[in-house]
């Protein structure tokens, strides 16, 4: 039915779209995880409320289709995904999502076409810079990394 790109700014730690999916208005949070290096997405409704916080965003893999709550807009069968546009990196980085990587709202039936229509979105609102100090990696395996 539908295949739509969010807008994301690119070098940015925080930030906030308001954005309209099957005619149902959500806030997206995108946050950058510093210690783990990794983006997380996370939908409230409009008022604020949670309805999904810090989902790891993982390229190619469908980001809610787990979570049955009937607020998320993935009802029929709709879901996020962080897709790589450009370059040949295994996982996004701090600098990477907006320019190499995309966030698409996609439900099965929509036709890809070369050039995703962009949800209309309120200005964003940038979050606070964040910096946890962390200067060096403790070479400890876990399964964020993977």
């Amino acid at each position: 039915m539908q295949l739509l790109k969010i807008p994301l700014l690119t070098s940015t730690t925080d930030q906030f779209l308001d954005v309209t999916i099957n005619d149902n208005p959500y806030t997206l949070r995108v946050l950058w995880n510093e210690r783990f290096g990794y983006f997380s997405l996370s939908i409230n409704d409009l008022n604020g409320d949670p309805i999904l916080t810090n989902i790891k965003m993982v390229k190619n893999y469908p980001l809610t289709g787990r979570y049955k709550d009937t607020r998320l807009p993935n009802q029929n069968g709709g879901d996020f995904y962080l897709i790589q546009e450009r370059g040949n990196a295994d996982r996004p980085g701090y600098n990477s999502l907006g320019s190499e990587f995309a966030l698409y709202f996609y439900e099965p039936d929509a036709v890809v076409s070369e050039s995703a229509p962009e949800v209309s979105v309120s200005e964003p609102v940038l979050g606070t810079i964040w910096d946890s100090g962390l200067t060096e990696w403790d070479g400890g395996d876990t399964l964020w990394d993977q």
